[in-house]
Parts: structure tokens; sequence; C-alpha cells
């Protein structure tokens, strides 16, 4: 698997839809993490995230989403406990180094969209037909257009190959976003075996 990192630029209303997201996705991230430390089942997980109130944006597929993130924290930590947003951060907070604001700004976590191949690689992200641009689509009538920004030159061969994936339904592609940056994973194998 190979991850691309990708800056961007957008609107500002885009950048507060996208900031509120992700606020929502991490309440519901940490939640899923605390559930899984203790042992909790992926799918009992997903069904306590019903409970959860404040976040109208986080349907039941960004749900799944978290939980299969919240696993994954948990593999790549060594099942170790978490602080979100760092610990660092933690210790800056509580001597008053940061604000309380700033504090919770780094504790946002990043938005974690899974691939489905059946969806044109992803439900809520695909690869514009530009190539010099995303879109994320959290829902039927929103749109957001994200504008690569700084050297595009170097991602637009591997663009051109994963749009035409995308568009056949051949491939999932996951993506993470933040208010900067579009983290893109795929499969580099199904690619060079694709484009051979």
């Amino acid at each position: 698997m190979i991850t691309l990192k990708i800056k961007y630029t957008t609107t500002e209303d885009g950048l507060n839809l996208i900031r509120e997201y992700r606020k929502q996705y991490s309440s519901v991230l940490h939640y899923a993490y605390n559930r899984r430390y203790e042992g909790v089942s992926e799918k009992d997980t997903e069904h306590q995230l019903s409970s959860l109130n404040n976040i109208p944006l986080i349907k039941s597929y960004l749900k799944r989403c978290a939980v299969k993130n919240a696993t994954q924290l948990i593999k790549e930590n060594d099942k170790k406990q978490l602080i979100f947003g760092g610990k660092k951060n933690f210790i800056d907070r509580c001597k008053n180094k940061i604000t309380k604001d700033e504090f919770l700004d780094k504790r946002l976590s990043k938005l974690y969209i899974i691939g489905e191949v059946n969806y044109h690689g992803n439900r809520m992200m695909i690869i514009n037909e530009d190539l010099e641009s995303f879109i994320f689509k959290p829902t039927r009538k929103d749109r957001i257009i994200l504008n690569i920004a700084g050297r595009y030159k170097r991602y637009k061969s591997i663009l051109n190959k994963l749009y035409h994936l995308q568009k056949d339904k051949q491939m999932p592609i996951t993506y993470m976003l933040d208010n900067e940056y579009i983290y893109l994973t795929y499969d580099e194998a199904l690619v060079e075996q694709t484009f051979k």
C-alpha cells in the first residue's frame, strides 16, 4: 500500500464544513477507540455509537470507518493507551503553555474514509476528471472541491491511473483528510498490474 500526501486549497465555507466533520468524527473515533481498547467487539462498538449525541454529520458509514480506524490505532500502538493530540500537547495544556482551543484543535483526528470498489473507489471522495482536484461529497447535496496546491506535476501520472481505476470500479481508494492535506492510500501492485 502506498500513501500520497497532497496539499489542497478550498473555499472558507468548505474548510469550515471539513473542520466540523473532523470535530464530530474525532468524538466518534475517541469513543470507539476507548470501547475497542476495553475489548468490546467492532460490531458492539458500532452499535453503541448510535447512543452518542451531537454528531448529526456522522452517518453510519463514517461510524464504521471510525471503528476500523480505532482498531487500527490499537494495533499500531501495541495496545498501549493513546493520548489523542499527543502527550507533549497534553503536558503543555496542563502547564497552560497552550490555550484550550489550541489543544482541542490539535486533538482533531483526520477524517478517515475507507475505500470501496462498488462506489467508484470511495463513497465520499473522488478524483475529479480534470486531475487537478478532488471532490469531497459528504452528502448527496454537499460537494466541496479540493484543489491540488503546490507541485502538481509529480502526481499527474498516478492520479490519471487512479482516476481510470475508480471510474471503472476496479480499485478501492482510502482517504484521510485534515484541513491542509489529503492522504490518499491505494494498492500499488494493483495499479502496476493494470497498467503494464
